[in-house]
C-alpha cells in the first residue's frame, strides 16, 4: 500500500461524514484526491466525471438542494478553477451547501511562473480573493497538518446558519506530503441541524401577532425546504387554515394541490397568490427574502400589512422592507414552537379569504406576439410546432409520483415554473442566484443520484435549445451512470427570451439571439455512445404525452426534442404589461 497522505486523510474524512458523491473533471493538481478515492473511497465515497467544470459545480448544487445534503465538486487549477465559479456562485446565493476542493500548483513554485499559477505573487490570479467573493469560507491549506481543521471548518460554515458554499484549495505537493500516524480521524462537525430554541419572549410576540391577525397569510421559500421541521409548517397551516404562497425556490416547500395553497409569488408566479397577499392583514413570511424575482408583481400591496419575518438570517430584508417582528432561526422550529405554545394559549383561527381554493393561471391560451410583415420569414416555424404552453400543459397532469423536477433559464422556464406543479412527493428546484443557463441540465445528475443505497428516482428536466448548448455535454454522464433522467428540450433556435425582450423594447431589432436550429435528438444520441439514450421528436401534445409516460416507464435515459415557435409570450409578468398591444390570441 502507498504511504499514507494528506489527501487520503482529507477523502477518508469525507468518506466516513457521509459525502457519498465527489462530482468533478480530474487535472494534474486534483489528481492526488482521485487516486485517494480509488484507494479509499471504498465505493462509499464515489467518483463523478463531469464533462465541465462547470457541470461539476451544478451536480454538487442539484444534490445538495434535492436529498438535503452538503454537495461536494471539484477541479484542478487554472481555467478548470474558474469554470467552477459560475456553480459556487449559485449556490451561495441561494443557501445551498457545497464544498468545492481546487487542486493549486505545488507551494515551492509560487510566484516563479508555475503552470496555472494562483498564488496572487505578481501578477498571478488570487485564487483566496476571488473564492472569497462567492463563498461563505475559502481556505488555502499550507500544511498537511492543517488539512482536517481546514475540513472541518469548511463544512461546518457551509452547513450552518443560513447555508452556503465552502471552498477549499488544495496545493499539489501539500495533498501528497505523508502524514505520520497514518490514519485521518473523523471530523468533528458541529451539525447543522442543532436545536436554537425560541426565546419566551419572542415567541409570545410571535404568538400574538398571529392571535390578533384576522387574515393571516404564509409565504414560504426555500429556507423552509431546509429547515428542521418542515412537516410541522404544513401542520401549522393545516391547523389554522392558513391560505399559503410559496415563493419560485421554495415552490416545494408546501403541497402544490393543497387546499390552502394559493400559488407562487414571482414575475412568473400566479394571480391568486397576488390577491390573497392583497387580502391579508399579516404576512408571514418564513424561509424567504423579498429578491426582485419574488417581490417584484407585489407593487405596493405590502403597505399597511403587518410583516412577520422568519429566517436564518436577515442579510439584506431591512433594505427593502420594514418587518414588525423579526424571528431569526430554523423557520421549521420557530414555526413548531409557535404551533405548540398557540395549542396551549388559544384556540385555532377560522380564516375565510375571498380567493376561490382553485388556483388559477396567469394564461388560459398561449400569447403569441404578433410578427411585423419583414419578419416572417425570421420567425417562420414549421406547421407542427408547438407553444411551450401547450408543451406544458401537456405534461401538467402526469409528473411521476416522487420526481425530482428541474427547471432551466429562460423563456422555457418561466412557462415550467408557472405551469407544472411540484411533483407529489418529489422536489422542484430552479437556479435563481446566479440565474445560468445550463445548470438544470447538469444538476439532474446530481438530483438524480440518491446519497443512499436506493433507486435512484425519475428526474425531469425541462430545459431550451440554448441551454443546451450550454451543459448538453452532460447527457453523457447521465448515460455513463444510467440515470432515468428524461429531459424535455422546447427547441426554438434561439435563446427565447432574448427574443422576446428585443421585441417588446427594442421594436424588434434581432441581435446575437438565433442561430441554425440544433437536432436535439441527433445530439443526444451521439453522446449516448455504447449505452445509448432513448430519444423523440414530438409535434402534438398528445404525441408527447405518449412519448413522455413511456419514458417515464423505462426509467432510463431520455430526451425529447420538442419545436416551439419563438414569438410566444412567457408568462413573466415584466413582458406582459408591455405585450399587451402586440399580442396576438393563437
Amino acid at each position: 500500500m502507498a504511504t499514507y497522505r494528506t489527501c487520503d486523510a482529507l477523502v477518508e474524512a469525507l468518506r466516513d461524514f457521509g459525502v457519498r458523491y465527489f462530482f468533478s473533471v480530474s487535472g494534474a493538481n486534483i489528481e492526488p484526491v482521485h487516486d485517494s478515492i480509488y484507494l479509499y473511497g471504498c465505493r462509499r465515497l464515489i467518483s463523478v466525471l463531469a464533462k465541465h467544470e462547470s457541470g461539476a459545480a451544478f451536480m454538487a448544487d442539484a444534490h445538495a438542494r434535492v436529498h438535503k445534503t452538503l454537495g461536494v465538486c471539484g477541479s484542478t487549477s487554472g481555467g478548470a478553477m474558474l469554470n467552477l465559479l459560475a456553480g459556487v456562485a449559485e449556490a451561495n446565493a441561494e443557501s445551498v451547501p457545497l464544498l468545492a476542493l481546487v487542486g493549486q500548483p505545488p507551494t515551492s513554485l509560487w510566484g516563479k511562473g508555475a503552470f496555472q499559477d494562483s498564488s496572487g505573487i505578481g501578477r498571478a490570479l488570487n485564487a483566496v480573493e476571488l473564492f472569497r467573493q462567492v463563498s461563505k469560507y475559502t481556505g488555502l491549506i499550507h500544511k498537511p497538518d492543517e488539512a482536517l481543521a481546514h475540513l472541518e471548518e469548511a463544512i461546518t460554515v457551509s452547513l450552518s446558519g443560513r447555508p452556503g458554499a465552502s471552498v477549499l484549495l488544495l496545493p499539489r505537493d501539500v495533498l501528497l506530503s505523508e502524514i505520520p500516524g497514518g490514519k485521518s480521524g473523523s471530523l468533528a462537525i458541529r451539525s447543522y441541524r442543532a436545536s436554537s430554541p425560541v426565546d419566551e419572549k419572542t415567541l409570545g410576540a410571535l404568538a400574538r401577532t398571529f392571535s390578533q391577525s384576522k387574515r393571516p397569510v404564509l409565504i414560504l421559500g426555500h429556507g423552509v425546504l431546509r429547515s428542521i421541521k418542515h412537516d410541522r409548517i404544513i401542520e401549522f397551516a393545516e391547523r389554522h387554515s392558513v391560505p399559503t404562497v410559496v415563493t419560485l425556490s421554495g415552490k416545494g416547500a408546501f403541497p402544490n394541490r393543497h387546499r390552502l395553497f394559493r400559488g407562487v409569488l414571482s414575475v412568473s408566479g400566479h394571480p391568486t397568490a397576488i390577491r390573497t397577499i392583497a387580502e391579508a392583514d399579516v404576512v408571514f413570511l418564513i424561509g424567504a427574502g423579498l429578491n426582485l424575482m419574488t417581490r417584484a408583481p407585489l407593487g405596493d400591496i405590502l403597505q399597511g400589512k403587518r410583516l412577520v419575518y422568519i429566517n436564518a438570517d436577515d442579510d439584506y430584508i431591512d433594505r427593502i422592507a420594514n418587518p414588525d417582528l423579526k424571528v431569526l432561526g430554523d423557520a421549521g422550529e420557530i414555526i413548531s414552537s409557535l404551533l405548540e405554545w398557540l395549542e396551549v394559549d388559544s384556540t385555532p383561527i377560522p380564516v375565510s379569504l375571498e380567493t376561490p381554493i382553485d388556483l388559477d393561471l396567469e394564461q388560459v391560451e398561449p400569447l403569441v406576439l404578433a410578427r411585423k410583415p419583414d419578419d416572417s420569414a425570421r420567425h417562420s416555424c414549421t406547421p407542427t410546432s408547438l407553444t411551450m404552453f401547450e408543451a406544458m400543459q401537456a405534461l401538467r397532469d402526469i409528473i411521476p409520483y416522487g420526481a425530482h423536477l428541474l427547471i432551466d433559464a429562460g423563456n422555457a422556464g418561466a412557462t415550467a415554473c408557472h405551469l407544472l406543479p411540484c411533483p407529489e412527493e418529489g422536489t422542484f428546484a430552479t437556479a435563481l442566484g446566479m440565474g445560468g443557463m445550463g445548470w438544470a441540465v447538469a444538476g439532474s445528475v446530481g438530483a438524480a443520484l440518491s446519497p443512499r443505497d436506493e433507486d435512484p428516482r425519475v428526474t425531469i428536466v425541462i430545459t431550451g435549445d440554448g441551454a443546451l448548448l450550454m451543459n448538453g455535454n452532460e447527457i453523457n454522464t447521465i448515460v455513463a451512470h444510467q440515470l432515468p433522467v428524461i429531459m424535455i428540450v422546447l427547441n426554438n433556435a434561439a435563446h427565447g427570451m432574448c427574443i422576446t425582450r428585443q421585441t417588446l423594447f427594442f421594436d424588434s431589432r434581432f441581435e446575437a439571439v438565433e442561430y441554425p436550429e440544433v437536432n436535439a435528438e441527433i445530439f443526444a444520441r451521439s453522446l449516448g455512445g455504447t449505452l445509448g439514450i432513448h430519444t423523440a421528436r414530438v409535434t402534438s401534445p398528445q404525441e408527447l404525452r405518449e412519448v413522455f409516460s413511456r419514458f417515464v416507464a423505462e426509467k432510463k435515459p431520455a430526451l425529447i426534442d420538442v419545436p416551439v415557435i419563438k414569438d410566444e409570450v412567457p408568462p413573466f409578468t415584466p413582458f406582459l404589461a408591455a405585450a399587451r398591444d402586440l399580442v396576438a390570441m393563437k
